[in-house]
């Protein structure tokens, strides 16, 4: 049986409340959805930054205005022909897995990678082997890096997503964690939305120690073009190691129904 009601209006047709709605989203009661679990990852946050959680560190690039060409290369010249994976939304918005592989002759060699592209979430190998260097993403010439994906993790470990074309998205289930440079008086992990940083939930502990937080608010919805990224804030010292997730759920545009 499907109980008729739009995502606008279900909360307060149905009388839940936030966690109640989180939850039938959650544990996928809501047709045509699906749950993405995220992770993100900064090596090196910098004393009093605000910066993106991605492994390339600073402020993600990786989302463009335009669809854009880009490129693939190995931080080793001895990765030659080693297949890899790079994923995003093409230059329609619509998510796309899509695999290319290194130069033949030399790894660190910029091959480009298939199609043009709205937006970058991941970059990892897809060689049995681990290889000898990070695989990289970037414009022709490499001025800037979008993607790593070091060797030691295999995964870009983007904390960002974009709504691809044709869906609404939610996001809930935020976990932040510090180590290193971690203030009882602020430093933290924020959600990052349009225009402003939301500061879902501050990492508190003590001084180059360590802080974590959880919380289970869900925001949304987010649609189509939007985008949402988590960022680590007011580290107190230099080097400090940034990580943090939530979950990414994404509906089809008009869903109405809700198992029941």
């Amino acid at each position: 049986m499907k109980i008729q009601r739009t995502l606008k209006t279900l909360k307060s047709d149905l009388g839940l409340t936030d966690f109640e709605l989180s939850l039938l989203l959650k544990y996928g009661s809501i047709e045509n959805m699906t749950i993405e679990h995220v992770e993100g990852v900064n090596p090196d946050l910098d004393t009093a930054a605000n910066e993106d959680l991605h492994m390339t560190g600073g402020d993600f690039t990786g989302f463009f205005a335009s669809a854009t060409a880009v490129k693939l290369k190995s931080g080793d010249a001895g990765d030659t022909s080693k297949g890899a994976m790079v994923c995003g939304l093409n230059a329609s918005g619509v998510y796309t897995e899509t695999a290319v592989t290194t130069n033949a002759a030399n790894g660190t060699t910029e091959v480009a990678v298939p199609g043009t592209w709205l937006a970058l979430f991941d970059v990892y190998s897809t060689e049995a082997a681990t290889l000898a260097g990070s695989l990289l993403v970037g414009p022709a010439g490499f001025g800037s890096t979008y993607l790593t994906a070091p060797i030691t993790t295999n995964g870009a470990a983007v904390g960002a997503r974009q709504v691809p074309a044709g869906k609404i998205a939610f996001a809930c289930n935020f976990y932040g964690g510090l180590i290193g440079g971690v203030a009882s008086s602020g430093a933290g992990v924020g959600v990052f939305t349009g225009s402003a940083t939301q500061y879902w939930r501050r990492c508190t502990g003590v001084a180059a120690g360590y802080g974590t937080s959880r919380k289970k608010v869900m925001i949304g919805p987010f649609t189509a073009g939007e985008r949402i990224k988590l960022r680590g804030m007011n580290a107190i010292a230099n080097n400090t190691i940034v990580n943090g997730s939530f979950d990414w759920i994404l509906i089809d545009t008009g869903t109405t129904g809700l198992d029941a």
